[in-house]
């Protein structure tokens, strides 16, 4: 399955997290992406969830060349592809981010069911 999501910011968790009484709140900001990013799958995808091994390809462009951990990003867009498009993050055998640079920011996510020989590959065994 394959989802494109132009000229939406793409934020992260990292620097947009709140502490208050003895628990983490994500900012209005981290909320409101995630909500746009959220209605965006959705509009785009009516399948059934993946279960199983998945691969997951993001990639990220960015319409300037400030310095941004593309792994930051991953965080916020995994929380809300969970329970849409896979049952859980932790099915997750291989995950590749690609940072381009472009003219506007673009998010295309790209995720495939593995078959068990290809999630055995993976491992110090």
């Amino acid at each position: 399955m394959e989802i494109i999501i132009r000229d939406l910011h793409i934020r992260n968790k990292k620097n947009n997290m709140r502490v208050g009484r003895r628990k983490v709140y994500k900012s209005e900001q981290v909320r409101g992406y995630e909500q746009d990013l959220h209605d965006e799958i959705m509009s785009q995808y009516r399948g059934p969830v993946l279960e199983g091994p998945v691969r997951v390809v993001l990639e990220v462009t960015q319409p300037d060349k400030r310095r941004r951990d593309a792994h930051n990003a991953v965080d916020c867009i995994l929380d809300v592809v969970q329970g849409l498009l896979i049952k859980d993050d932790s099915q997750v055998h291989d995950l590749r981010v690609k940072k381009i640079f472009g003219k506007k920011w673009c998010l295309k996510i790209v995720i495939e069911k593995m078959t068990p020989a290809e999630s055995s590959l993976f491992g110090c065994g």
